[in-house]
């Protein structure tokens, strides 16, 4: 009985979430690679054994015009692990693609893992991250906006994970220059839902941009787990 109740239970966690990767990491360094023997962009600095942001070109569908672009960043010393953000017409993905992901070089569930993360020398946040259906990544549910934020306001972010059954393990990333990187490409931070006038961010003029204001949690675990600080009993 227990057994069956087991195998029940890891039905559950390998269930469908919803969120699917744009491509595997390999398919994009390797898209990269012929983006640059075909001269659609030149050589980049940033190589794979140097953890530094890559860019793949823009992909323009011929039918309706739209533009997918996906930006990597390799762990430090460990070259299968990596963050991957995931644009469309220069909006962060959301809703059945992942915007934001971590490949993580090994199988997790759909229920994923609990992390514990760590900004440049700030607070420890700790929280669960959700598995994509692909079962090889792990993605920020529910605020894959905020997390972003993060990563475009700092230089380093320490991570720490469990694959499926394993011991936790931790990587680390240079995520220096995101917020050049993605300005650059005319990249931006966007929800899907158009917020209210008075939400607008003033950040992006001409256009409304919502963006999750620490101010407006009003808990300590919600605050932590969307990557802000508690601290004197409010969220900053």
């Amino acid at each position: 009985m227990r057994k069956i109740f087991a195998i029940a239970l890891l039905g559950l966690a390998l269930a469908s979430t919803g969120c699917k990767r744009a491509e595997t990491t390999q398919d994009i360094m390797n898209d990269i690679d012929r983006q640059i023997a075909d001269g659609v962009q030149h050589q980049q600095e940033q190589k794979r054994e140097h953890p530094t942001w890559i860019v793949q070109a823009p992909k323009v569908n011929p039918v309706d015009g739209s533009r997918d672009q996906i930006l990597v960043l390799h762990a430090e010393g460990r070259p299968q692990i990596a963050i991957v953000l995931a644009f469309h017409n220069g909006r962060l993905y959301q809703g059945d693609i992942c915007g934001v992901r971590i490949d993580v070089d090994g199988f997790v569930t759909t229920e994923g893992s609990n992390v514990r993360l760590r900004f440049d020398d700030g607070k420890i946040s700790e929280g669960q991250w959700a598995g994509t259906d692909s079962h090889e990544s792990l993605f920020p549910s529910g605020y894959q906006v905020a997390f972003l934020k993060n990563l475009m306001s700092h230089t380093k972010l320490a991570f720490e994970f469990s694959l499926y059954e394993g011991a936790p393990q931790t990587v680390t990333f240079n995520i220096a220059g995101l917020s050049d990187v993605m300005k650059t490409n005319s990249l931006i931070v966007a929800e899907t839902s158009k917020p209210h006038k008075s939400e607008c961010d003033p950040a992006y003029p001409g256009q409304c941009v919502k963006i999750v204001r620490a101010q407006d949690i009003h808990n300590e675990s919600s605050c932590v787990s969307r990557g802000f600080d508690w601290q004197d009993g409010r969220c900053q």
